[in-house]
């Protein structure tokens, strides 16, 4: 639940959070998945992207039809307490049975990508992606 407006509304990580990601422009992929944009706009996320994070807002608050985007944006530019959201959102996208592995390998891709930074080759995602199918 996020309280916007001083209302309380319902967020879901789902099946239409899924869609809601998918149809998204511009989002970069690693992979051919229904989750690789999801992945894409996690390790944006990761690297403190105030897009993602409004992206991975709207997506969880979908729900709720009566919510417009200019009252979800209000709220993350002046109402909501920003480093909590960052946690919720973490927290959330990381246990529910449909990102989990989506975060998790975000996860993984975020940190290659700050280890290595542009010495990440294919056969470093390569890898990644075979251990990530292990798990």
């Amino acid at each position: 639940m996020l309280k916007i407006n001083g209302k309380e509304y319902e967020t879901a990580f789902g099946f239409l959070f899924l869609r809601k990601i998918n149809a998204l422009k511009d989002i970069m992929t690693i992979d051919d998945t229904s989750t690789a944009k999801l992945k894409g706009l996690l390790v944006s996320f990761f690297q403190g992207d105030p897009m993602a994070v409004l992206e991975l807002t709207k997506a969880c608050l979908a729900v709720n039809k009566d919510l417009k985007e200019m009252d979800i944006e209000h709220y993350i530019e002046s109402e909501a307490n920003y480093d909590e959201l960052i946690d919720f959102l973490n927290k959330s996208l990381a246990s529910s049975n449909l990102t989990s592995k989506a975060y998790k390998l975000a996860e993984s891709t975020f940190n290659l990508i700050m280890t290595k930074g542009n010495k990440v080759t294919d056969k470093d995602f390569q890898e990644l992606m075979r251990n990530s199918i292990k798990r």
